[in-house]
């Protein structure tokens, strides 16, 4: 979000961007991974033989993790590169004035999608996995 907000906020002439409302790429990703990853994905990895175990699960959702986290240095190198050759411009962020990088913040939307991707994999895997192991462990407890 602070990345953000040293870029253009600005999407029309009358209009601009609050830098919080991109984290609705990462929730709109989440809303159609998990049903897309259940209900097709996996079922169709399941028949061509892949087994794809929850620590892979685990594993590949790492990857989208360090994806989104080097992609972020990347746009931060560009963002800083634009700001150098092109001057900055002025815009207002959090009630205060400061010099942005005219480079649209919309280049931050990969992240946050490759950041919902992790959470379908890494997050809704692990809390399946506590989940069973809270329900073994209540059976050998004898609860």
């Amino acid at each position: 979000m602070l990345q953000g907000s040293y870029m253009n906020l600005q999407v029309t002439s009358s209009f601009m961007l609050p830098v919080a409302s991109l984290s609705l790429f990462e929730v709109a990703t989440l809303l159609l991974l998990i049903p897309l990853m259940d209900r097709v994905i996996f079922p169709i990895l399941a028949r061509l033989g892949v087994e794809f175990t929850p620590l892979r699960r685990i594993g590949v959702g790492m990857l989208f993790a360090c994806s989104s986290v080097a992609l972020a240095g990347f746009i931060e190198i560009e963002r800083k590169h634009i700001l150098k050759t092109d001057g900055p411009i002025s815009q207002t962020v959090f009630n205060k004035t400061i010099n942005a990088s005219p480079m649209s913040v919309f280049w931050q939307v990969p992240q946050y999608i490759l950041q919902g991707t992790d959470e379908v994999l890494v997050s809704i895997t692990g809390k399946l996995i506590h989940s069973d192991f809270c329900y073994l462990l209540n059976t050998s407890a004898g609860c």
